[in-house]
């Protein structure tokens, strides 16, 4: 996962058009990914990876970009699926999120 997995998060005028608002969607996005990763991990093993988003930024009080940096709803994402694959011998969840992380798949370096 890159980031920004959550949209309409960073002005009103955004906000007013989601079918669900900022909590909810979060939760609902978390849900479809637990499904989605829990049905990959039938057919391989599946490590997941999570970098914090400019999207999922929560701006509280007319904050601006960067003020709240720890204030992001991917680490909820990240800690819903962290919470919901405990035990689990397929999934790997590598908690927490971060601004930037860099892993390997099949020798090739990714940067997120």
């Amino acid at each position: 996962m890159a980031g920004d997995s959550l949209d309409g998060m960073l002005r009103a005028s955004q906000l007013s058009k989601l079918r669900w608002g900022m909590v909810e969607s979060c939760v609902r996005f978390s849900e479809y990914m637990t499904a989605w990763i829990d049905t990959l991990s039938e057919f391989a093993n599946v490590e997941v990876y999570n970098v914090d988003g400019n999207h999922t930024e929560t701006r509280p009080l007319g904050s601006k970009r960067g003020e709240f940096e720890n204030e992001n709803l991917e680490k909820i994402v990240t800690w819903f699926l962290e919470a919901r694959f405990v035990g689990g011998e397929r999934v790997t969840i590598h908690s927490p999120s971060e601004k930037m992380r860099l892993f390997t798949v099949c020798e090739q370096s990714f940067l997120l």
